[in-house]
């Protein structure tokens, strides 16, 4: 059972790292237009618009995707004595399966700019490197003595969040290696707070990506496959509902194929 109603069964968990930073100041070979390809991914949907700014390739950017196998760990428990850290069931639900997406992103950056402006201090800053680390444990939970149907079931939504969590790291390179083309810009009461806001903003533009096309992927597929196998009281075959439970919602891929189709293509002009 996955569902955003109750999101501690399919968690996302992001944390942004500032590594110490160069201070440069000089504004040397850096446009003030809006990036085109970012324009073009939000009018897609794809990628929520943000205070980036465009900037020319940065030959010397780096991009580090440390991605760790999906973790399983398997609880059973006594349904007339739950323990405390038992996650709630609902009504009718005799076991559950938690996913927990977790990504940490760690940019090493440089200050290009900064102005005072109305009380605020404005910051531009560019990324030079991005460490990314991502993870996925699994805890599935089910009563003593199980029925082996209840197992097939909670075991069913382990596969799903395996075969999407499977590409993220492909995923996540392939859009990190974007931000060489781009500058962030923040505001905040001082030089630091504006600085922390830039990063943020950098952090988010790239969490919002996976968010997208791993953690909404793996909700979707996972909500559709608890409709169609009835939470796992139905006669459905789990093989057939994860199958028809990914083919409904393979727009996810189907869009991510087609901006890396698009980049491909515009790479080669």
């Amino acid at each position: 059972m996955s569902s955003r109603e109750n999101l501690r069964n399919l968690d996302a968990v992001v944390e942004f790292s500032i590594f110490p930073f160069l201070q440069r100041r000089s504004l040397t070979g850096f446009m003030s237009i809006r990036l085109i390809l970012l324009v073009l991914l939000s009018i897609l949907g794809l990628f929520p618009f943000c205070p980036a700014e465009s900037g020319p390739v940065r030959k010397k950017f780096s991009i580090k995707v440390d991605k760790a196998p999906p973790t399983v760990q398997i609880h059973y428990f006594d349904p007339r004595h739950p323990p405390g850290d038992l996650p709630r069931l609902r009504t009718g639900e005799r076991g559950t399966t938690v996913a927990r997406y977790s990504r940490v992103f760690n940019f090493d950056i440089d200050l290009v700019s900064e102005k005072r402006e109305g009380g605020t201090t404005r910051v531009v800053v560019v990324p030079r490197s991005a460490a990314i680390k991502l993870s996925l444990p699994i805890a599935i939970w089910v009563p003593e003595h199980a029925p082996r149907k209840l197992l097939r079931h909670e075991d069913g939504h382990r596969r799903i969040h395996e075969a999407v969590y499977k590409d993220a790291g492909a995923l996540i390179k392939f859009y990190g290696e974007r931000l060489k083309h781009a500058r962030f810009a923040g505001r905040g009461p001082d030089s630091k707070q504006a600085v922390v806001n830039a990063y943020q903003a950098l952090g988010e533009d790239l969490s919002s990506i996976y968010e997208r096309y791993v953690y909404d992927y793996s909700r979707a597929v996972s909500e559709e496959y608890d409709l169609l196998t009835g939470h796992g009281t139905n006669a459905m075959p789990e093989e057939e509902a994860i199958e028809r439970a990914f083919r409904k919602h393979a727009s996810y891929r189907v869009e991510f194929d087609e901006v890396l189709d698009y980049y491909q293509r515009a790479s080669k002009k």
